[in-house]
Formats: structure tokens, C-alpha cells, sequence
């Protein structure tokens, strides 16, 4: 079960590496997609530094159960809102449905790491 643990976390951990990134450098994709969310630049960049925090946070947690639990909660709160805020913006449901993918993803690895811990 950890196995399936380490891969979820390396998974999302790119996800987040990358999409963070793009977020912090205010790529510009990045500042359109956050202009259409109605996200000011400032708010979109600290979304960025969230994401790769949780980055960090799931490949340390790994080693430190504790630290990978509240990472995997972290996303679950932050992809929560990414998808409500896609949804209250009225996106077609496949632009929704990739964070709420996510979100799923973060839910199941949250839960193999309380049993992993």
C-alpha cells in the first residue's frame, strides 16, 4: 500500500511542481487564466507558492508521515477551491473536472497516508 502511496505523492508533487511554477513566474497563461478567474495577480502567485509547498510538503512527507498527511489535506482544501472557483465561473465541466481529478487523487493519497503512517 505505501508503494501506491509513493507513486500518488510523486504524481501530484509534479502536478503541483509544475502548475506552482507557472503560477509564481506569472507565465502568461498563468495571469489569463487568473484574470478569467477573477483572481488578482498577487493572489494568483501565493495559489503558486501553495501548490508548490504542497509539493514539497508530499515528497517530505514520504520520510515524515505527519508532514505528507497535512500536505495531502492542504491539496484536498486547495483543489476544492480551485474547482468551486472554476465552477462559479460558469467553465465547461472537462475544465472543472482536471482539479477535481486532482482533488480525488489528493483525497486517496491523504487516506494511504493516515494507514501508511
Amino acid at each position: 500500500m505505501f508503494a501506491v502511496t509513493v507513486v500518488l505523492s510523486l504524481v501530484l508533487a509534479l502536478v503541483f511542481a509544475a502548475l506552482g511554477t507557472f503560477k509564481v513566474i506569472n507565465h502568461p497563461k498563468a495571469a489569463e487564466t487568473a484574470e478569467h478567474l477573477g483572481l488578482s495577480p498577487s493572489l494568483s502567485r501565493a495559489i503558486g507558492l501553495l501548490e508548490i509547498a504542497a509539493c514539497g510538503g508530499l515528497l517530505i512527507g514520504l520520510a515524515w508521515a505527519p508532514l505528507g498527511v497535512a500536505a495531502a489535506a492542504g491539496a484536498v482544501l486547495l483543489l476544492i477551491g480551485a474547482t468551486g472557483t472554476h465552477l462559479k465561473v460558469h467553465d465547461p465541466a472537462q475544465v472543472a473536472a482536471f482539479p477535481a481529478f486532482l482533488a480525488v487523487l489528493s483525497v486517496i493519497t491523504l487516506i494511504l497516508r493516515l494507514k501508511t503512517a
